[in-house]
């Protein structure tokens, strides 16, 4: 049996020191939205993890979300921004940002067909919105909006509101 020294004493408080700072952060992310509708199958990338998604799963910043074969999904951040996922389409919540202090939503579409209805960042501050493709990142100024991504043709079409595309 080893004898109990100081240092071995400092050892052990500093790793349950750093095991409670680390479930802490872990338990601190907020969830941002949620899956508010969802026909068919999708699932969720989180923390390199795939989860299946239902509907009334969590949405957390850095989740990736993956409709499936014949199937849509749709996410309703905490700002009442929606996003809608066709068959096939794959999306990313690259940051988002809801508070009295800051606001931003981030978004990437990498695939797929999907609609894009802006919340109330959008409506306050309209430049603090962008959805990211491969071929443009939209400025979001209080819209809705539609788009396929594709790898041979990508299209954006604006239903209402206004957008800003930059290559």
């Amino acid at each position: 049996m080893r004898p109990v020294t100081y240092l071995n004493t400092f050892r052990y408080l500093t790793f349950l020191v750093l095991a409670f700072l680390l479930t802490s952060l872990a338990l601190a992310q907020d969830m941002i939205g949620v899956v508010s509708a969802l026909s068919g199958n999708a699932s969720i990338i989180r923390n390199s993890e795939e989860i299946p998604a239902e509907s009334g799963t969590p949405i957390f910043q850095d989740d990736v979300i993956n409709s499936a074969d014949n199937s849509r999904v749709q996410i309703l951040l905490k700002d009442q921004t929606a996003i809608n996922l066709g068959a096939n389409a794959s999306l990313t919540i690259d940051a988002f940002v809801y508070s009295d202090e800051a606001e931003n939503v981030a978004v990437k579409v990498s695939k797929g067909a999907f609609k894009f209805i802006s919340g109330k960042v959008a409506t306050k501050n309209p430049e603090k919105v962008i959805v990211k493709t491969p071929v443009a990142n939209i400025g979001v100024r209080g819209t809705e909006f539609v788009g396929v991504i594709n790898p041979q043709d990508s299209r954006i079409a604006l239903l209402d509101g206004k957008i800003e595309d930059a290559n």
